[in-house]
């Protein structure tokens, strides 16, 4: 059964790295900056998804569409194995969440790849 539940860093920065920098982290990456908020997809309690959510400005605030803070989603990472509806599931978790911190807006850059979950 898969849960999506609120983590640590150190609970899903593994499987981010894993799935997203499988060489390793990029030189000076030391993570999140303090506000983060991360989710964790755990089947058979292991971490096997995650993402995280922070307040980050909009790239380009000439486009912005609301003067309600303004959060980022980054790093959603499943591991290969278990993809099929599970970044679905921490992307509406991530949105709940979204909304219970009275968020904005909340954006995201992805890779062309993984274009179809944020559709």
């Amino acid at each position: 059964m898969l849960i999506v539940r609120p983590a640590s860093l150190s609970e899903v920065r593994d499987v981010q790295l894993r799935v997203l920098r499988p060489d390793g982290p990029l030189p000076g990456d030391t993570g999140f900056p303090p506000g983060w908020h991360h989710l964790a997809a755990i089947v058979d309690g292991e971490v096997i998804g995650a993402c995280s959510i922070g307040p980050t400005p909009w790239p380009r605030p000439d486009l912005a569409e609301t003067d309600q803070p303004t959060w980022q989603l980054r790093s959603m990472a499943v591991l290969p194995d278990h993809r099929g509806g599970v970044g679905t599931a921490l992307l509406a978790a991530a949105e709940d969440l979204a909304a219970e911190l009275a968020v904005g807006c909340l954006w995201a850059t992805a890779r062309v790849r993984a274009l179809g979950l944020y559709r």
